[in-house]
């Protein structure tokens, strides 16, 4: 996604041109990195900057790599074509020419001053560099470790957390689907799809096949894959000016990692308050079960299903579970349902499935304690910061940004991450002794609000902005 705001040097008008990049704008895309990179596309515009939006998505009827301009909420917004079809290599997944070719042209054409990137997948790690080159300072939230791990969250698809990054081990992986990337690689090849088949007839491409996939599979062998995203990704990173960081745990990982550290800055989202207004807890009765709560993604590394395992041993006199959240990933429907068939047995367990961020309100006035079970190092979960807005304790994995979390604001309490029994134990804990609920609601900080946060990050563009221009002003340093 780009966030433009335009300058034009009137009175009154935008001062600025910000170009903002991430991986999704709503509504079709609604996770916390989206919604708060929504957030603040708003904030500057009502702010008097003008705003243009560049996400990839997908629409009926394009082309891969095809822009189409909308509108949503009074912003504008191109959205690029990308459907994933492409994807026959690792470095399909971060480095793309048509892409880079489509973000190059909007640099041009838009001629922003500033560029923020909020992330680069369906777009392109040398989306940074690629500002850079025409001299345009860059800012980079990171709001996970897609920077230095293929699948973003540190985490192997059997749980295991990666405390270091090793490429040996990242190449195994992501072998599965790097698997799968040669496999459609074959197909795409043979029948002319593929890049590296272009302007090449059948004959050619059935002779070149033996030797070009036998140099794909030795190179898939090795880690020279992993290596090579590292390197894209480091560039990227040098690319910045400014890496902001919601949680202290998340910069000390790109700190191990080699991020330039005079770059690293410790930044907290700005919270979106407009949607919680009006919120009232709906009144439960003495005597009658704690009211615990899920709110988001149906995933197993936000730790749903550790979360159905800890409730089964609960007491349904004693506590009720309400899991408010769709399911996502390859076979979302299928996983949903067996996580249906899994709670079935235990009375206090309830789904409620998908709703509008609009209704968060409505959502959080049933519940009396959220829930937040991560399996992963999450970096800053908004519904974590939401929940203190409201006064809402909350019970949350004692690890990443989640344990910096209730330590900085004091209004939960933690468990062992991964560990069933004493997340049960932390439930049971709260629903027997429901007056510590009280102790828990009153957060020991303020919550930092969007129009702080966005006054702050205009300050820090204009810095940057006007350090630019110093640079490229004749007879500066760095001018020639």
């Amino acid at each position: 996604m780009v966030v433009c705001a335009r300058r034009r040097g009137g009175a009154g008008e935008a001062d600025l041109k910000i170009l903002v990049v991430t991986h999704g704008f709503p509504p079709d895309q609604m996770a916390g990195a989206e919604i708060y990179a929504f957030h603040l596309a708003r904030g500057f515009r009502a702010r008097g900057e003008e705003v243009v939006v560049f996400s990839p998505g997908r629409r009926e009827g394009l082309e891969e790599y095809a822009v189409r301009e909308e509108e949503v909420e009074g912003l504008r917004v191109l959205r690029m074509q990308n459907a994933f079809r492409d994807i026959h290599s690792l470095e399909d997944t971060y480095a793309h020419p048509a892409i880079e070719a489509r973000f190059a042209e909007i640099l041009d054409r838009e001629r922003p001053d500033l560029v923020h990137l909020h992330h680069v997948i369906g777009t392109a790690a040398a989306t940074a560099p690629l500002a850079r080159a025409r001299g345009i300072p860059v800012v980079i939230t990171l709001h996970d470790y897609w920077f230095h791990c293929a699948r973003g969250q540190r985490i192997t698809p059997r749980g295991h957390l990666c405390t270091r990054v090793q490429p040996w081990r990242c190449a195994l992986c992501v072998g599965k689907k790097r698997g799968r990337y040669a496999f459609d690689w074959t197909f795409a090849f043979l029948g002319g799809r593929a890049r590296d088949a272009a302007g090449r007839g059948g004959p050619r491409r059935w002779l070149e096949f033996p030797f070009r996939g036998a140099a794909r599979l030795l190179r898939e062998l090795t880690t020279r894959p992993i290596r090579a995203r590292l390197g894209a990704m480091d560039r990227a990173l040098e690319a910045a000016d400014v890496l902001l960081c919601p949680s202290e745990f998340l910069l000390e990982r790109y700190r191990e990692r080699g991020a330039p550290d005079r770059k690293l800055r410790f930044w907290e989202n700005g919270m979106e308050t407009a949607h919680l207004e009006g919120f009232a807890r709906e009144p439960r009765a003495p005597g009658e079960p704690i009211r615990f709560g899920f709110v988001g993604t149906l995933l197993r590394t936000k730790g749903i299903e550790l979360l159905l395992e800890a409730f089964a041993g609960l007491d349904p006199a004693l506590a009720r579970l309400e899991i408010h959240g769709a399911a996502s990933g390859p076979d979302p429907a299928g996983y949903e349902r067996r996580l249906r068939a899994r709670a079935a047995g235990h009375p206090g367990i309830r789904f409620h499935g998908r709703f509008p961020n609009a209704e968060l309100a409505r959502v959080l006035a049933g519940l009396d304690v959220l829930v937040v079970p991560s399996l992963w190092w999450e970096n800053a979960p908004l519904t974590l910061h939401e929940a203190a807005l409201v006064g809402m304790p909350v019970v949350t994995a004692g690890h990443g940004g989640m344990e910096e979390f209730v330590a900085r604001f004091g209004t939960g309490v933690t468990f062992a991450p991964g560990d069933a029994a004493s997340l049960r134990a932390a439930l049971e804990g709260l629903a027997s002794e429901p007056e510590r609920l009280a102790g828990l609601s009153t957060p020991r900080r303020p919550v930092r609000r969007l129009e702080d946060d966005v006054s702050g990050l205009l300050d820090l563009y204009r810095d940057l902005v006007a350090a630019s221009a110093a640079k490229k002003s004749p007879g500066s340093p760095g001018s020639r």
